[in-house]
């Protein structure tokens, strides 16, 4: 199981060295999104009442665009590296 360290109330994960790529690589296609996407982001939260606990919302609303971009990238790459595998049959 991973390590979960707690210090002052507060639990940091570390994650295994190939979850850090793909947390740093996630990290990185966050910065592309765009206010289409925080939109989208913003409208999902509240369906679900979800809201900040200790700390600043636009913090809170950058981390759920970064899952949603993630995700959005990792279906474009998964259907690239589908077809890819149709064309080479």
């Amino acid at each position: 199981m991973h390590e979960i360290k707690q210090t002052e109330q507060k639990r940091h994960y570390l994650p295994p060295a190939a979850e850090s790529a793909r947390i740093m690589d996630a990290v990185k296609l966050g910065k592309y999104a765009t206010t289409e996407h925080l939109s989208f982001c913003m409208g999902m939260a509240q369906e679900y009442e979800c809201r900040p606990l200790e700390s600043d919302k636009q913090n809170f609303y950058r981390f759920l665009c970064t899952i949603y971009r993630y995700g959005q990238v990792q279906g474009i790459r998964a259907e690239r590296a589908r077809r890819k595998r149709g064309q080479q049959e």
